[in-house]
């Protein structure tokens, strides 16, 4: 299973800060420089064992999965109220 990666967030390249002694008063704006992210080798993406993922982050899907519900839930309702409403306001 590929994944998005995390760290450059799919792009494949993450700032890197050099240190620097100068004041920020000074800056060149030369500290930061991008260079390929180490935990994708630059592709943006991470090939994963999907049941090592689902086991890693089983309550974080487990919430995502949970709000999500929530979601459909009070759109559905949403929506079923004002088709009620629509069909109310056309018998008046």
């Amino acid at each position: 299973m590929e994944i998005q990666c995390q760290e450059c967030n799919g792009s494949g390249i993450v700032p890197v800060y050099r240190g620097c002694n100068q004041p920020p008063s000074n800056c060149c704006g030369g500290c930061e420089v991008d260079e390929f992210c180490e935990d994708c080798k630059g592709s943006g993406i991470i090939e994963i064992d999907p049941y090592e993922y689902i086991e890693k982050h089983r309550e974080d899907l487990h919430e995502e999965i949970l709000d999500l519900k929530d979601k459909l839930v009070d759109f559905f309702n949403k929506e079923i109220v004002e088709e009620y409403l629509l069909e109310v306001s056309k018998n008046l």
